[in-house]
């Protein structure tokens, strides 16, 4: 019993993380075509700072944005390991109940 209870929480986990994969994936494509947009913005750029807007360049807002897209692509190498630390763990205890 107390494989079962630990082969469902492994497969939360995974669906957990499937999630979290996907809304990354979808802010990522958020900045991207904010760096699309950005590079045909003609006049001022400006950049939310919590309630604000504050008036860039267009450098920075590049950076700026360029660097959020990083630590996305690290977000989702980060939890795609999880996941495969996960899918072994619980292919590792199918096998242990096939065996019995």
């Amino acid at each position: 019993m107390e494989k079962e209870e630990e082969m469902r929480n492994l497969q939360q986990q995974i669906q957990i993380l499937n999630m979290q994969k996907q809304q990354i994936r979808v802010q990522a494509n958020e900045l991207d075509r904010a760096l699309d947009e950005l590079k045909t913005a003609k006049g001022s750029v400006y950049k939310s700072a919590g309630n604000l807007l504050i008036e860039v360049s267009k450098k920075e807002a590049e950076d700026d944005i360029k660097k959020k897209k990083e630590g996305k692509n690290l977000r989702l190498k980060t939890i795609e390991k999880q996941e495969k630390r996960f899918a072994s763990k619980l292919e590792d205890l199918k096998k242990g109940e096939k065996e019995k």
